[in-house]
């Protein structure tokens, strides 16, 4: 039996004692009132799980999206890292952003480009940290525009070599836009996310993103030599920093309902590492990249064990007949099938035959439910009005499991917010909501599998 198939039953097995539902570590987060509304953790088990053990502690989600915010209160701490010491980006976050690396490597500035060009050692009218070690200072424009636009203007980050003169480890953002970076939060390996906490609440307010990358001169950015070959741009010490941002909080949506981590909201799967995968270019080639990582050989510690894609090609019409569908079913039975590809239905039901694509035998398509949240309602979990049903073109049932799509809690981006504390709403849901609970409940199974020493493979 393939690995597909075991996790199937394993959901739909969990989904039957309640684990696609939040846990209940959520219950002694910042909204205790909120959990405290919905009986269903108590009626379907979900404590027994956690209990076990079970909160998806080594195991990798990449989400394809549009960005993460790292800083949000509830998400900090929960970027996966390399863990292969050989690697030249051994600590640092795993992200994973073709549009970025496309836009330097062709020598371009793309409006929706994260990284920052820190070439300029020009710091008139900035009041510098003292710290660095040459003396030479490196300072840019960060590349958020969501910043930009909060300040009228794009705020600055420094460089800055504090340990080894002309080796570059630690970033400073403008954050509070008061050209003074003595009172920035650093960011350097190990406490990458830039963030402002306005008032010393402990909740962060403003973010400056994660920075996961910063240019030594003789290292290449992730994945570009994987891309390029010997024709890999190589930025010299100190002049380019990527970060990781959020583009439109939907990222950060799904994020958190896998590993908020109980600031405002709880994920399923909290010790669960997430793998931000911007969306930008071809998605079939994002998919490869997530279960290659970035030394390119799957199952090598910096790939996903769990995709999860809130996003499907409704324009294409043979679905789980179509190139993208083929090209997954090719994924994973060839390339990595020990990888969970976890995929929306969509939500243009309630006809047949609508569900999106990618499907086929070995993608997991998740649907939405009503309700699962509070249980007042009298259709408390059935199927929602708009969630894409089956079958696909191949004549396949879909989707395959159920989640919660309607009025889940989760986290929001600061930029939203401009208020840690304030970064969160109970109106997540959709097909897109559904996904990722549904990626959690596998990444619980993951554990459990390693946790009983149970070798995932494909038969």
């Amino acid at each position: 039996m393939r690995i597909h198939n075991k996790l199937l039953r394993s959901i739909l097995i969990l989904s039957l004692i309640g684990l696609i539902i939040l846990p209940s570590g959520a219950m002694e987060g910042g909204n205790p009132a909120l959990y405290n509304a919905y009986k269903g953790l108590d009626d379907l088990g979900v404590k027994d799980a956690w209990d076990m053990g079970y909160t998806g502690k080594g195991v990798n989600i990449a989400i394809i999206d549009f960005g993460i915010d790292f800083a949000t209160p509830d998400l900090m701490g929960t970027q996966a890292r390399v863990s292969n010491v050989s690697s030249p980006y051994y600590g640092w976050p795993i992200v994973i952003d073709l549009e970025s690396l496309s836009y330097y490597q062709d020598g371009t500035s793309g409006f929706s480009s994260h990284y920052a060009n820190t070439t300029s050692m020009d710091v008139r009218d900035y009041q510098v940290t003292g710290t660095s070690k040459s003396g030479i200072y490196h300072i840019g424009d960060h590349p958020d525009q969501h910043i930009a636009q909060f300040y009228g203007q794009q705020v600055k980050v420094l460089v800055v070599d504090e340990s080894v003169s002309s080796v570059y480890d630690t970033v400073y953002v403008d954050l509070n836009n008061n050209h003074d970076f003595r009172d920035d939060k650093p960011c350097r390996k190990g406490d990458e996310a830039s963030y402002w906490d306005r008032d010393n609440d402990g909740y962060p307010d403003e973010s400056g993103g994660m920075v996961y990358f910063i240019a030594d001169g003789k290292t290449p950015l992730p994945l570009s030599r994987m891309l390029y070959g010997e024709k890999a741009k190589i930025p010299k010490s100190g002049e380019l920093i990527a970060f990781e941002c959020d583009g439109d909080f939907h990222g950060t949506m799904c994020a958190s309902l896998i590993a908020a981590q109980g600031k405002n909201v709880m994920g399923i799967a909290p010790d669960a590492r997430i793998i931000s995968v911007r969306l930008g270019k071809t998605e079939e080639l994002l998919w490869l990249l997530a279960v290659l990582g970035y030394d390119g050989v799957p199952n090598t510690g910096d790939e996903a064990d769990v995709i999860s894609r809130s996003g499907g090609f409704m324009y294409r019409l043979n679905k789980g007949a179509d190139e993208g569908s083929a090209f997954l079913e090719y994924l994973s039975t060839n390339v990595s099938p020990s990888t969970a590809m976890i995929f929306v239905s969509g939500n243009d039901g309630s006809g047949y035959g609508t569900c999106n694509p990618p499907s086929g035998e070995h993608a997991i398509n998740v649907g939405a439910t009503y309700d699962q949240w509070w249980n007042n309602s009298s259709y408390r979990g059935d199927v929602t009005c708009f969630s894409s049903r089956g079958p696909n073109a191949l004549g396949q049932v879909k989707p395959n499991v159920l989640a919660p799509g309607y009025r889940t809690p989760e986290s929001l981006p600061l930029w939203i917010t401009h208020s840690g504390k304030a970064a969160w709403d109970n109106h997540g849901g959709g097909t897109s909501g559904a996904t990722p609970h549904a990626a959690a409940v596998v990444a619980l199974i993951y554990q459990a599998y390693n946790l009983n020493s149970v070798a995932l493979t494909p038969h």
